[in-house]
């Protein structure tokens, strides 16, 4: 008798055709095919002859200094209403756009457009630092957002280590942040002090006009002292980078202004003094104290001192200076004495 076995059936099936498979050839190698290109004499070549190659790079090539930048865009600006041609005149007014805007953003402190650190950030080859804030809405803006609109940040910037001068705002009463207190436009206005700067120009005028008889100079402004405001800042920090070093930023004194003294004649801040509440118990510590070498001896920082110490009696008050620092001497007058 027979007997139909699907499994077994199907089972040697499988296993007859697992015996008689062959093994597969490998494919051969396609060999590439080599095209002549219209555009170049080279075999698979994909350079394009309309495009110019770049230069190699010269050694001798230096980067132009700060100072270099400003001369070259004096006399790009002269050029200008020189040249007759209009597409050279358009190249040169677009250069001057450039060095100017270089030279605007250093004004401003912000960072300037850099083609190789760039490269090397997109390929890989450096990381940019976290330390390096590029952001330009720093915490001065929320004392300065209406200045910025209506009064150019409150400063016109000369040249770049040069002079910052404030702008046409009128002195009001305004409430201290801190106390929550009214405080007046002025703290003094002095007319009767003469510093040398003031009568070196008074020198200079009758010099000058010694042809005119019986010349007088115009009457000289007053020596305003009054609160830091924001409009101070920027002429501030100015002068903190050129006497101290780069990257004070005296923005946090707005909080607190009845502890400063800010000392202004007309639109020139000709010296500072700032004072930091609380940093113990019962003990004050005064941070800045500044006037401009050819505004001294004219008793300004006496005053700035005297007014300092005044905002904050009965607490102890420190505060650092080297010891062959002139300034020393005054301090020494108003009682400071080395704790050593």
């Amino acid at each position: 008798m027979l007997y139909y076995d699907s499994d077994s059936r199907s089972g040697s099936e499988h296993e007859a055709r697992k015996t008689f498979d062959r093994p597969k050839k490998p494919a051969p190698e396609e060999r590439p095919i080599r095209r002549e290109s219209l555009f170049c004499t080279e075999l698979n070549s994909v350079g394009n002859p309309w495009e110019e190659p770049l230069p190699k790079p010269d050694p001798n090539l230096v980067e132009l200094t700060q100072y270099q930048e400003v001369q070259l865009l004096k006399k790009v600006e002269n050029l200008i209403p020189k040249v007759k041609d209009p597409n050279k005149k358009g190249h040169l007014s677009r250069l001057r756009a450039k060095l100017a805007l270089r030279r605007l953003k250093r004004h401003k402190h912000l960072p300037i457009f850099d083609l190789d650190k760039e490269v090397k950030l997109l390929g890989g080859y450096m990381t940019e630092d976290p330390r390096v804030v590029v952001n330009a809405e720093r915490v001065l803006d929320r004392f300065q957002r209406s200045y910025l609109i209506d009064n150019l940040c409150g400063t016109i910037a000369s040249t770049n280590y040069g002079t910052l001068l404030l702008s046409n705002i009128e002195a009001t009463p305004f409430r201290s942040l801190h106390s929550g207190a009214t405080l007046k436009p002025y703290i003094r206005r002095d007319g009767d002090s003469a510093p040398t700067w003031l009568k070196l120009t008074d020198e200079l005028l009758r010099k000058t006009n010694r042809h005119i008889k019986d010349y007088e100079p115009p009457p000289r402004a007053t020596i305003d002292y009054s609160y830091v405001r924001p409009q101070h800042i920027a002429a501030v920090n100015n002068l903190c980078a050129q006497f101290f070093w780069p990257g004070i930023d005296m923005t946090e004194a707005l909080q607190y202004p009845e502890f400063s003294c800010v000392v202004t004649y007309k639109k020139l801040v000709i010296g500072f003094a700032f004072l930091v509440p609380d940093v113990r118990h019962n003990e004050a510590y005064i941070s800045f104290v500044l006037t401009r070498p050819e505004w001294r001896n004219a008793k300004i920082a006496t005053f700035m001192l005297y007014h300092l110490l005044q905002t904050c009696t009965g607490q102890d008050v420190t505060l650092h200076v080297s010891p062959t620092n002139s300034a020393i001497f005054l301090y020494q007058k108003f009682g400071f004495k080395n704790p050593c």
